[in-house]
């Protein structure tokens, strides 16, 4: 899998760091995910809307299996804390279970 951050916004209110627009493998485009501060560290929080039928909050992108959602994480959190602050895009790939910039975009 390989992710780019396309834009970042840094936000710094309570739990809520950053807004990201995430592409994966080049084709598809996540369009607002977060990345948030909990007790056990940072996660990407993925975008999601609230029922009006229980007033939950619930993914609209969710991946099929908890490793590929693992991978996704790791990826977009390491993109994030490498280039953070900075608003230029950086690109990762998974390579043998780490993850390692490749070719990182610095295009504003």
């Amino acid at each position: 899998m390989k992710v780019t951050i396309e834009r970042k916004s840094n936000v710094n209110r309570g739990n809520l760091l950053a807004f990201l627009d995430v592409c994966v493998d080049d084709c598809i485009v996540i369009k607002g995910c977060r990345i948030l501060k909990a007790n056990n560290g940072m996660f990407v929080g993925l975008p999601s809307e609230k029922s009006e039928k229980d007033g939950k909050f619930y993914d609209k992108v969710y991946f099929k299996t908890k490793e590929q959602k693992r991978e996704f994480n790791d990826l977009v959190l390491s993109a994030y804390e490498g280039n953070s602050g900075k608003a230029k895009s950086d690109e990762f790939v998974m390579n043998n279970g780490e993850v390692q910039p490749d070719d990182i975009n610095w295009n504003e």
